[in-house]
């Protein structure tokens, strides 16, 4: 699989010279330039590039800085719009601000981009699968002192076969690891763990849904490198709302089976239902002209154990009616993102 990714290395290069070469030019009116107020989707942040060579292509940070390249000498923006993802560089002075857009979709652990238009195309269709290398700059999420937990890592871990939680990491830096209390904090792609008063930290990554930890510095940082890869087990704790890799379109081939909204509005067979999250179950409530055998309250529920593996939504263990109807789903595939607002 490796092999067929050789030639990026080389479309990289070539793209970041050209982008670097077009950042001066193709000027257009600086009110065009703003990247709106629609948030960067937690999957997106981070740092992609070349896994094989350690190479960073560009950086996505949760408030839409970030970086391509070696471009310098100005800012650069991201915005997204559902699949489209867009790149304003905004050179110092505000005079020739060049934009361009493209598809964008996580395929395994890699950033797949495509249809490139604008005045930067040419470059950036020269890039097509990138590798996540870590967490970009997530916004500060007030996790007492330490570094803002990008949404991508905060969940329970371990092995799915056994379903024995390794780490917890949750929303606010809290959690645990072997089942004791810890405290993480997070650097772009160094994951921090103080716990009995010693700390260490490790390199991150989310490699085909699962959490990798190398290159282990301190007194923790050897305990976190000799785990091995780890599964998804669940969300962790976010002080509510629904788990940033559980909102969007689920489904198989284009066709939608169930929309979760950060809200915990959505639907499910284009029916609208209710959702919300308790660490590594999901429950589904609708109403009774929806549900078949709804209770006597006028509703209906069940909770299933929800996962993502592989860029996939996989539901099992099923409770209550509804919780049957959902762990009969095949895995889903992110088809779009719901509405991430509140």
């Amino acid at each position: 699989m490796k092999a067929a990714f050789k030639p990026i290395r080389f479309t990289t290069a070539v793209a970041c010279f050209a982008l670097a070469a077009l950042f001066a030019g193709c000027p257009m009116d600086p009110d065009d330039s703003d990247n709106g107020a629609g948030s960067i989707p937690a999957q997106l942040v981070g740092s992609w590039g070349d896994r094989d060579t350690d190479t960073e292509v560009l950086r996505i940070n949760a408030d839409g800085s970030g970086t391509v390249g070696t471009i310098t000498g100005g800012e650069l923006r991201w915005s997204v719009d559902g699949n489209r993802l867009t790149m304003t560089l905004i050179p110092d002075g505000g005079v020739g601000v060049t934009s361009t857009a493209g598809t964008w979709a996580i395929v395994g652990d890699r950033l797949r981009l495509s249809d490139w238009e604008g005045s930067m195309a040419a470059a950036m269709n020269m890039l097509t699968y990138l590798d996540r290398l870590g967490g970009g700059d997530a916004a500060d999420s007030g996790n007492g002192g330490g570094g803002a937990i990008p949404s991508q890592l905060v969940g329970s871990w371990g092995d799915t076969g056994t379903g024995i939680e390794t780490l917890r990491i949750n929303a606010n830096g809290t959690g645990s690891i072997h089942g004791n209390s810890a405290a993480w904090s997070v650097n772009g792609n160094r994951l921090t763990l103080n716990m009995g008063g010693a700390s260490g930290s490790a390199a991150w990554a989310i490699v085909d849904g699962r959490l990798r930890l190398s290159n282990g510095q301190g007194a923790h940082g050897a305990l976190l490198q000799i785990l091995p890869d780890l599964d998804r087990l669940g969300g962790g704790d976010q002080a509510g709302g629904i788990p940033a890799s559980l909102v969007g379109s689920w489904g198989i081939e284009g066709v939608e089976f169930l929309r979760i909204n950060a809200n915990g509005t959505g639907t499910i067979h284009d029916s609208a239902a209710a959702w919300s999250v308790d660490g590594n179950r999901l429950f589904l409530t609708m109403s009774q002209v929806q549900a078949v055998g709804a209770a006597s309250d006028g509703s209906e529920s069940g909770s299933a154990t929800w996962q993502i593996l592989g860029g996939r939504l996989r539901l099992t263990n099923g409770q209550g009616t509804l919780g049957l109807l959902l762990q009969a789903f095949p895995d889903l595939e992110r088809l779009g993102l719901g509405v991430v607002i509140f």
